[in-house]
């Protein structure tokens, strides 16, 4: 009815859902506090109410980490400038 479930859009989430999933790995496989840092960042930006799929993008997050969005924001809030 809305079109929600159309090819294009069905391909971009799946981009999006694998970048999200790459980030969380990254974070969990390395140990390295500034690829840790940046990935946070990353997970954050993709997560900015602003952004498409955001929602997505903070499901997943909070599913794999059992982390809530909100402590993410605190925790990015806390990070040295870039």
């Amino acid at each position: 009815m809305c079109g929600l479930d159309r090819p294009s859009l069905r391909e971009h989430r799946a981009e999006i859902a694998g970048r999200i999933y790459r980030l969380l790995r990254r974070i969990e496989d390395t140990d390295v506090p500034t690829r840790v840092e940046d990935a946070l960042r990353d997970l954050h930006r993709a997560g900015d109410q602003r952004v498409v799929h955001c929602g997505m993008v903070r499901a997943i997050f909070e599913e794999e980490t059992g982390t809530t969005w909100r402590e993410l924001e605190q925790r990015v809030a806390q990070l040295p400038d870039d």
